[in-house]
C-alpha cells in the first residue's frame, strides 16, 4: 500500500505546472519586447531616411530657383550650393546640356536647355539621400 500512496500523491504537480506556465509567459514576454524594440528601430530608420529625402528634395528645389535666375543659359557655380532645413543640410550641383534643342513654334532663337540637378540631404547620423532631377528651361539664343 505504501507504493500506491506514493503514486497517487500529486502534491508537487501544481508547482511544476505553475513553473512551466511562468516560463512560457516569460518567453512570450521576452519575444514581445524584442519584436517591439526591433519595430521601434525600423521606424526610427524610416523616419530618418524620409527626413534626409525631404531635405534633398528641398535642395533640388533651391537649385531650380537658381536656374530661374539664369538668363543666358550659361551656368556659373552657385555662390552657396549648400543650405539647411531644420537640423539637416543639403548640397546640390547643377550641370547643363548645351547648346540646347530648338523649340518648335517659338522661333529659331529659342532653345530648350536641360539642366541636371543632383541634391544630397544629410543629417546628424551617417544617413543620406540623393535625388537627381532633370529640368528644362527655354532660353533665347545668343549665349
Amino acid at each position: 500500500m505504501n507504493i500506491e500512496m506514493k503514486l497517487k500523491d500529486e502534491s508537487g504537480i501544481a508547482l511544476i505546472t505553475a513553473l512551466l506556465i511562468l516560463v512560457l509567459i516569460t518567453v512570450l514576454g521576452s519575444a514581445g519586447i524584442m519584436t517591439s524594440t526591433t519595430d521601434v528601430k525600423i521606424s526610427d530608420n524610416f523616419q530618418e531616411h524620409m527626413s534626409m529625402f525631404y531635405t534633398a528634395d528641398g535642395g533640388w528645389q533651391v537649385g531650380t530657383e537658381y536656374i530661374n535666375t539664369i538668363s543666358t543659359g550659361i551656368i556659373s557655380t552657385p555662390t552657396n550650393p549648400n543650405g539647411t532645413i531644420g537640423n539637416n543640410s543639403y548640397t546640390y550641383s547643377i550641370s547643363a546640356s548645351l547648346p540646347g534643342q530648338s523649340m518648335p513654334g517659338y522661333g529659331s532663337e529659342w532653345k530648350k536647355i536641360y539642366y541636371t540637378i543632383v541634391s544630397t540631404g544629410s543629417g546628424s547620423s551617417t544617413a543620406a539621400s540623393t535625388i537627381t532631377v532633370r529640368v528644362s528651361k527655354p532660353t533665347k539664343s545668343g549665349y
